[in-house]
């Protein structure tokens, strides 16, 4: 697809529902094409500003994290493995407060809690000022479930054979190390940003579309409206752009609104509407919209 085509394409799909009377005369083929390059764009734009937006937030909320997490470690605790289960001296139970990361709702109260008298999901405290997300018992691990309940783990499965000890004075004497690993892996975040939009997101986003194509299929039917499902499902692939680019624009002040769904169903009401005096179709289609 040639540049200026694209853009030209790109630019009255997300302007113009007018413009939609034209997309029902091209080839579905010019329609994935068009959506797999808008992607691409809206992949880039979306690892842009989440770099330049979220990184840095990250990056603050993760180093206060761990340089408090350090300061606040108890003087005289250690906790230890032998190779088969966890001894601690000191307090009877360690907590880790959940990191502030910004925009954060519904996380527990702590992240994680350390309390080698635990040997039993039943002895896990349930109060919410006192829930954790991980529990780290004498020879189990315990991960709170989204809908309740735990899973359990055996340290044995996920620590080394090797002892250790943590204690306040190898904190603090690794403390840098646990920076720059924080760093390194805030680097290689956006490519990992980047690619899991493009190869995770993207199918799930055209699957939900899909599906969201075969009700619009049946109102449009209901309404008399004679289009076929192809041609239904060619007019929400290129509202998913303009809904995907909105959406992405306003993820960092959308908060808590389903902006997509609320774009793609606002802007398809629109298209319809436009469309809602089409008696009848060109039997045959043009190549291209832009004379490509």
């Amino acid at each position: 697809m040639r540049l200026e085509t694209f853009l030209k394409t790109f630019a009255s799909s997300i302007s113009n529902p007018k413009y939609y009377v034209d997309v029902l005369n091209v080839r579905m083929w010019f329609t994935l094409r068009f959506l797999l390059c808008s992607y691409v764009l809206i992949t880039l734009i979306a690892a842009v500003l989440f770099s330049i937006v979220d990184v840095p937030k990250l990056r603050g909320s993760l180093t206060s994290f761990i340089t408090t997490g350090i300061d606040q470690y108890p003087k005289n605790q250690t906790i230890s493995w032998n190779g088969l289960m966890v001894n601690m001296s000191g307090s009877e139970k360690y907590s880790l407060a959940f990191p502030n990361f910004p925009d954060l709702q519904n996380a527990p109260a702590q992240l994680l809690e350390v309390n080698p008298s635990i040997t039993e999901v039943t002895q896990i405290s349930q109060t919410e000022s006192q829930r954790s997300l991980v529990v780290i018992g004498k020879q189990t691990a315990y991960l709170a479930q989204p809908g309740g309940g735990w899973s359990e783990l055996a340290l044995t499965d996920i620590l080394t054979s090797d002892t250790f000890e943590i204690t306040s004075a190898n904190l603090t004497t690794d403390r840098n190390m646990y920076l720059d690993r924080l760093n390194s892996t805030l680097r290689a975040l956006p490519f990992l940003f980047t690619g899991f939009f493009f190869f995770v997101s993207l199918p799930l986003r055209l699957f939900s579309v899909l599906i969201d194509s075969i009700l619009i299929y049946f109102m449009v039917r209901i309404s008399n409206i004679p289009l076929s499902f192809k041609k239904v499902l060619q007019i929400s692939l290129h509202v998913t752009v303009a809904a995907e680019l909105l959406t992405v624009l306003t993820a960092n002040f959308s908060q808590g609104l389903q902006m997509f769904s609320l774009t793609f169903w606002g802007y398809s009401f629109l298209i319809y509407w436009n469309l809602r005096h089409i008696k009848s179709l060109k039997p045959i289609e043009t190549v291209d919209l832009n004379k490509e």
